[in-house]
């Protein structure tokens, strides 16, 4: 039997067990799911635990880079891993975020040409700016000056200050929350007004996905606005995940089946 597991703090809120344990049961892999509490500075305790993979959540994205034998192309752009590996010459980390955003919006929404608003400047925002800068112009929105110049210097985005956002909200096509600004055990926005400046037509998301439904979707589907759920990036990199840890890339048409299942 392999073993896998998640490790961060907190994790308790994770569904990554779900996740995985449904897709070795589909694909008929013996292998199991753990979560591992590790507190900030023990990030090198993973790669001692005897584990084939794990992931990675806040706060060792960065954290685990040092004790990693080597990166993929994408996670060393990055500077974040949040994938890692047991392969012939030790652990090698990856970067799966990315893939498991745009996997998301591309169903719903052009991921071409568009002018992206990211709010935040951490791991999320960074791994969410340099997915899409490649193909869009992206502004991050973020308190923390230092963090956002960069970010967007490493992504080759743009930044502004978040009071600015709601003066700049009307050119925007796809608005990404990359801030735990929502989630159940944090502080929401202050207030959620910029959405009445936002065209129809955009795409609001959010990388949040406890819970499902954060008041940002609620606000925007109120509006008449599409919406993308944090659930649906974590399936997406969570396909991708297993795809690096089985070599398997798992069907798309299991993300409806596995997003039903969690959201029971």
């Amino acid at each position: 039997m392999k073993h896998y597991a998640l490790i961060g703090d907190p994790v308790g809120h994770s569904l990554s067990p779900a996740i995985y344990g449904f897709l070795f049961e589909k694909y008929g892999i013996d292998a199991d799911f753990s979560l591992i509490r590790l507190p900030k500075g023990h990030a090198g305790d993973a790669v001692c635990m005897g584990l084939d993979g794990f992931a990675c959540t806040m706060p060792h994205k960065q954290d685990i880079i040092p004790f990693l034998s080597a990166l993929s192309p994408d996670a060393a752009a990055m500077g974040s891993v949040n994938i890692v590996n047991l392969e012939e010459h030790g652990y090698i980390g990856y970067s799966t975020d990315g893939e498991g955003l745009l996997s998301a919006i591309r169903p719903k929404h052009a991921a071409v040409g568009q002018n992206v608003f990211i709010i935040g400047s951490g791991g999320a925002a960074r791994s969410a700016a340099y997915s899409l800068a490649k193909q869009n112009s992206v502004t991050l929105f973020a308190r923390n000056e230092a963090a956002a110049i960069n970010v967007a210097a490493a992504a080759g985005a743009f930044w502004r200050p978040l009071s600015h956002l709601m003066e700049d909200v009307a050119d925007c096509d796809i608005l990404i929350n990359a801030t735990p600004l929502g989630m159940s055990c944090c502080e929401n926005f202050n207030s959620l007004a910029f959405l009445q400046k936002l065209n129809p037509s955009a795409l609001v998301c959010d990388m949040v996905y406890m819970p499902r439904e954060t008041d940002l979707l609620k606000a925007a589907r109120a509006l008449g606005i599409d919406t993308v759920e944090g659930i649906e990036m974590l399936i997406g990199q969570g396909f991708a995940a297993f795809a690096i840890w089985t070599g398997i890339l798992p069907s798309d048409l299991l993300k409806r089946d596995l997003y039903i299942k969690i959201c029971k």
